[in-house]
Order: structure tokens, then C-alpha cells, then sequence
């Protein structure tokens, strides 16, 4: 091979390895955009959920409640939510009101269907469980 061959193979292969990295980068990118729009998109999902949880305190006299909300995400995307609930007052309540606040609180929805909720009332005489 003649020295102006191989110069010239040289500049070739710097410019496919080149392009190879822009093209690497690019789609690289997309999928960091992706990844941000979702969790944008599951952001204001969480928040929205929160706002009714604490509707639905505030509606059963529980407004000074501490919420704390943490998921676990899987490899396939599955997100299992687990909620709870603070409050020294849902001890002091009466079974049945104890019941309903509980079970108004599962029942709010969460616009993906998807996503699995565990509930915890702490402070409470609440079996805790809830999936």
C-alpha cells in the first residue's frame, strides 16, 4: 500500500468513526429526552395524587397530616407506589371512622393504571396494610 492509500484509508476511517460517534450521541440523547419527558410526565401525575390524598385528609379533619409517597421502579417500567400517612389523631379515632378514611384514601385514583399502591396509616389502629 502506497503512503498516499493509506492516508487517504486513515481519513476515511477518522471520519466513519466520526460520524459513528455523532450518530451514537444523537440517539443516545433522544433516549435521555425520553427518559425526562416521562418522569416529567409521572411527576405531575404524583403531584395530583398527592393534592386529592390531601383533600381527602382535610375533608375527614386530618389537614395537619404528613404524606410521604415513595415508588419503586422496575426494569420494565412497572412502578409500585408506597403512601403513608402520619397523623397522631388516626389513633384516636373510632374504628369504623378509621375504616373510612382508609378506604377513601385507596380509592383515589392515579391516572396510570399501571402503577400498584401499597397504604400505611401510621399513628394509627390501622392494620397498616393495603395493596
Amino acid at each position: 500500500m502506497t503512503g498516499k492509500a493509506f492516508r487517504t484509508m486513515a481519513v476515511s476511517m477518522v471520519f466513519v468513526l466520526v460520524a459513528a460517534f455523532f450518530v451514537t450521541m444523537t440517539v443516545k440523547s433522544q433516549s435521555n429526552q425520553d427518559e425526562l419527558m416521562e418522569q416529567r410526565y409521572y411527576d405531575g401525575l404524583e403531584s395530583d395524587y398527592i393534592e386529592r390524598v390531601e383533600a381527602v385528609l382535610e375533608r375527614n379533619g386530618l389537614s395537619n397530616s404528613g404524606i410521604n409517597m415513595t415508588r419503586v421502579s422496575g426494569a420494565d417500567g412497572s412502578r409500585v407506589y408506597t403512601v403513608v400517612i402520619h397523623n397522631s389523631y388516626l389513633g384516636l379515632m373510632g374504628t369504623q371512622k378509621l375504616a373510612q378514611v382508609e378506604q377513601e384514601v385507596r380509592a383515589v385514583s392515579f391516572a396510570d393504571k399501571t402503577c400498584r399502591f401499597c397504604h400505611e396509616f401510621m399513628g394509627s389502629k390501622s392494620s397498616g396494610k393495603g395493596l
